[in-house]
C-alpha cells in the first residue's frame, strides 16, 4: 500500500505526462510554437504542483 503522498505524486505526473504527449501528438498539426509552449508549461506545473 502506498502513501497518500506517493499516490498524490504519481497523479500529477500522469497528467504531467499527458500533457507532453499532447504537446507532441501529430495528430494535432499544425500545432503553433506557442500552444506547443503552454504544453510543456502547464506539464511543468503539474511537476512542481506534485
Amino acid at each position: 500500500m502506498s502513501s497518500p503522498a506517493a499516490v498524490k505524486y504519481k497523479i500529477a505526473s500522469t497528467k504531467a505526462r499527458i500533457l507532453r504527449k499532447t504537446a507532441t501528438d501529430i495528430r494535432l498539426r499544425p500545432i503553433s510554437r506557442e500552444q506547443t509552449q503552454v504544453y510543456y508549461h502547464s506539464a511543468l506545473a503539474a511537476f512542481v504542483a506534485g
